[in-house]
């Protein structure tokens, strides 16, 4: 649940569901209800089955943002790019089989709202998952980064086969150990 400006709140409370029509709605206008974070990492996770099941080796799938792999790119990992915190600078990656999913304010500005506080996140600049496969990245970057720097980055040393990467508001880095972005 989003609300478009910082300024005010939005909650799961403020969602209406009418089961009986099969329809959901809101207390307020200008709240938003989004599932495509969830939905995106099903859909690139189907088409990946379905590249390798059409013998598909190497392919790199870009759903909005949200990476899937498969194989590498030609003779060595694909490399990724993201915005690497506030002063649009970049860190580079190296993947290949897996998921990379970021969640933050780089794109969007505050938009995800943490359920404790019931206001947008504006703690943290981003979190980036790899991961096994994007249904699993996903919702992990977005916990991570409503968790914030210090939970968030504890957070993700949890998961299995899991990597992260965590920017403060001031740009500050701590990614997991087996990670080896270049950033400028």
């Amino acid at each position: 649940v989003t609300y478009p400006s910082s300024e005010k709140t939005a909650s799961y409370e403020d969602v209406l569901i009418d089961e009986k029509n099969s329809r959901v709605g809101f207390k307020r206008s200008g709240i938003r209800l989004g599932v495509s974070g969830i939905a995106k990492g099903y859909i690139l996770d189907q088409m990946t089955e379905h590249l390798k099941k059409a013998g598909i080796k190497n392919a790199l799938i870009n759903g909005s943002g949200d990476l899937r792999a498969i194989g590498q790119d030609e003779k060595r990992p694909w490399e990724i790019t993201l915005h690497n915190g506030p002063k649009n600078k970049t860190c580079s990656f190296f993947i290949t089989d897996g998921a990379v999913a970021s969640s933050g304010m780089a794109e969007r500005g505050p938009h995800l709202i943490d359920p404790r506080l019931k206001r947008p996140v504006e703690t943290m600049y981003s979190a980036t998952v790899f991961a096994p496969t994007s249904s699993l990245a996903g919702p992990l970057a977005v916990g991570a980064y409503v968790l914030g720097p210090v939970n968030g980055f504890n957070f993700l040393k949890q998961a299995k086969n899991v990597k992260g990467m965590i920017i403060d508001l001031k740009g500050n880095k701590v990614w997991s150990k087996g990670l080896s972005p270049r950033c400028r």
